[in-house]
């Protein structure tokens, strides 16, 4: 399988480019995972969500820093290969 659609565009193109002609864009859909993922920990006995830290890594960064917009319990955010940020007031 060729892992590039055409020179320069990778696989994920095509994939991103249709959650946001769907109006369903493939960040916020990972970032609604990531908060539900953290919903999931926090009922877990062993676990505290009171400053979770969420990584994102290339393209994952943007549903990272969404996520950590939208969810106070998201204290810090790595972020690694991804060229914007927000500032969380």
């Amino acid at each position: 399988m060729r892992s590039e659609i055409r020179p320069g565009w990778d696989i994920n193109f095509r994939l991103v480019a249709n959650q946001v002609l769907s109006g369903r864009p493939l960040a916020g859909r990972r970032a609604f995972d990531l908060i539900r993922t953290i919903d999931y920990l926090g009922g877990r006995r062993e676990v505290t969500t009171e400053n979770v830290a969420v990584v994102g890594l290339g393209d994952d960064a943007l549903s990272a820093l969404l996520t950590a917009a939208v969810d106070s319990r998201v204290g810090s955010v790595a972020l690694a290969g991804y060229f914007h940020s927000f500032i969380r007031k």
